[in-house]
């Protein structure tokens, strides 16, 4: 499992996972390989409320004048804050495009609700040109630490338990 990198989000928050050995440690050394938290983007539309992003908080009622009715309508806030997952979707995208190459990574393990997994794939196709295999899981663990990450990856055969990694 040498050069892994393993990217968790939620829509609002993309975390980005190294698989291998601490540093310091040789390829002949005692140890274990880890899952360690490399960097993180968080999405700033998600924590504004529907006031901060819109003029109004309410969606759907328009006031009337004189005569006291409410009138329906669509302002289609339902289309803005998908393309905000999209943008977010694309920086998570080049973010794991520049990591990959930068690192060398041979393969990345993409962690994410169903949604992020369909708003990402179109995005990552660069990781095809660098030769990187892409495994995908339709999870949203995003707000799992490292250890615990680790051991959800091992029991969906995706990464190799712990103990199982010693190092001859």
């Amino acid at each position: 499992m040498a050069n892994s990198m393993v990217v968790t989000s939620d829509g609002g928050r993309a975390r980005f996972f190294t698989y291998g050995r601490p540093a310091g440690t040789g390829r002949n050394s005692p140890g274990v390989a880890v899952l360690t938290e490399a960097h993180h983007l968080e999405n700033p539309q998600i924590a504004m409320t529907g006031g901060e992003i819109f003029s109004t908080a309410k969606s759907g009622r328009n006031r009337a004048g004189r005569t006291g009715r409410q009138h329906p309508y669509d302002d289609h806030r339902t289309d803005h804050l998908r393309e905000f997952e999209k943008r977010f979707a694309q920086a998570v995208a080049a973010e794991t495009v520049t990591r990959a190459r930068d690192e060398a990574v041979e393969r990345v393990v993409l962690v994410a609700s169903p949604g992020m997994l369909g708003a990402l794939r179109p995005a990552l196709g660069e990781l095809d040109a660098l030769s990187v295999s892409v495994e995908e899981l339709p999870r949203d663990v995003s707000k799992l630490d490292a250890h615990k990450l680790h051991e959800y990856l091992s029991k969906q055969g995706v990464l190799p338990k712990r103990e199982a990694v010693l190092r001859r």
